[in-house]
């Protein structure tokens, strides 16, 4: 295995593309969907370069690949749990395709599914707390179905004669993305999280495929063949024109949007073989563009027994902050309610959900506003 300590940046080596493109895995076998931890330091994605389909981790900046899942079975479609340093797949562990859960560190893949079908796919809510994926259980063609992330009786969403799958699910919630054949052809479709409502959002006799929510919640990205050749577009949910994201000849696939909108991580063939790719949306300087200004500013940072955490607001939102550690399990819950306009300040003392003070050393702060999130980073000495 191959060990690569820094980013690799390839600017305009590719055609169509005016922003920078950063190359991060570099073997000659196939890696694709990847995934964002929550705290968008870290991508989980599947690779073939032991001649199995497994799970690989690594730094969003570069660096080192583990492999996070072993021994004799096939594990596709990663997928970070929100909340904990958990990850989700679908595998043929027990034989047939189900989803599992495992943990970062020494631990066992349990099962979230265990049926004679197939269950592939899966994506949870922003809360952690429901997971959405595709199986053919009932009718023998694929549909959508939604289960408590704690257990119970899965939902089926979708019941149409046609194949629906790929789910999604909005920042807030409230809606469902996913792939349908009921046209006729494959076009990204959305609902409502309970299943109803459903509106093709894309009409195309082309292949649009692999939806993902924008971190804000107002467009969806996916991949089509609608040009002869796989490449990313994104729409608004309310509908209109198509963005392309990318347009090389090459197929680029498996979009997936970092936390804070910046990046947007793909899967592309630009060299014969697959590897993983980040777009930097917003690089300083680039095309008038900025990074997004964070609203909120914690200090002092680094801090020793506490630090305080100043908000603004516009308007009366829904504010949700998070204290994660770097291996992205969560440390503390700061504030989960919707908060006036105006001013807020909140503070972090060092201590977890237990009231336990831990470790100093590097944490992430992820706020929520509404359908936007940000992260950064905090010291604790």
């Amino acid at each position: 295995m191959k060990t690569f300590l820094f980013f690799f940046f390839l600017l305009l080596n590719y055609s169509g593309y005016s922003q920078n493109l950063i190359k991060l895995t570099f073997e000659t076998s196939n890696e694709y969907d990847p995934d964002w931890s929550p705290t968008g330091d870290s991508l989980c994605f599947t690779s073939d370069r032991t001649g199995l389909q497994k799970i690989y981790l690594m730094k969003s900046s570069g660096g080192s690949i583990t492999p996070f899942t072993t021994g004799s079975s096939e594990e596709i479609h990663p997928c970070w749990v929100p909340f904990g340093n958990q990850i989700a797949f679908s595998s043929n562990i027990s034989g047939n395709q189900d989803i599992w859960l495992q943990g970062l560190v020494g631990a066992t893949a349990i099962n979230l599914t265990n049926t004679i079908a197939s269950e592939e796919t899966i994506d949870f809510s922003t809360d952690g707390m429901e997971f959405c994926f595709n199986s053919d259980r009932t009718s023998g063609n694929w549909d959508v179905w939604k289960q408590s992330f704690t257990g119970g009786i899965p939902q089926r969403l979708t019941t149409d004669p046609a194949n629906d799958g790929e789910a999604s699910i909005s920042p807030d919630g409230s809606k469902i993305a996913f792939i349908s054949g009921r046209n006729g052809h494959i076009d990204i479709w959305v609902m409502n999280a309970d299943g109803s409502g459903a509106q093709a959002l894309t009409n195309d006799n082309a292949l649009d495929l692999m939806p993902c929510w924008t971190h804000d919640g107002t467009a969806i990205t996916f991949a089509s063949n609608r040009n002869g050749n796989y490449d990313i577009f994104t729409i608004p949910v309310s509908g209109g024109t198509l963005i392309s994201e990318t347009s090389d000849p090459a197929d680029e696939v498996y979009p997936s949007w970092s936390p804070d909108g910046r990046f947007l991580s793909f899967s592309a063939n630009y060299e014969g073989n697959d590897d993983i790719y980040l777009l930097d949306k917003y690089p300083a300087g680039q095309n008038g563009k900025v990074v997004p200004e964070i609203p909120m500013k914690i200090t002092p940072n680094p801090f020793a027994d506490q630090c305080t955490i100043s908000l603004r607001l516009i308007r009366e939102k829904e504010v949700r902050l998070f204290v994660y550690g770097t291996d992205s399990s969560l440390i503390r819950v700061l504030v989960n309610k919707t908060l006036p306009a105006g001013d807020h300040r909140l503070t972090w003392n060092g201590h977890d959900t237990k009231g336990k003070r831990v470790s100093p050393g590097c944490y992430i702060m992820k706020l929520y506003i509404g359908k936007s999130a940000w992260s950064v980073k905090t010291i604790l000495k």
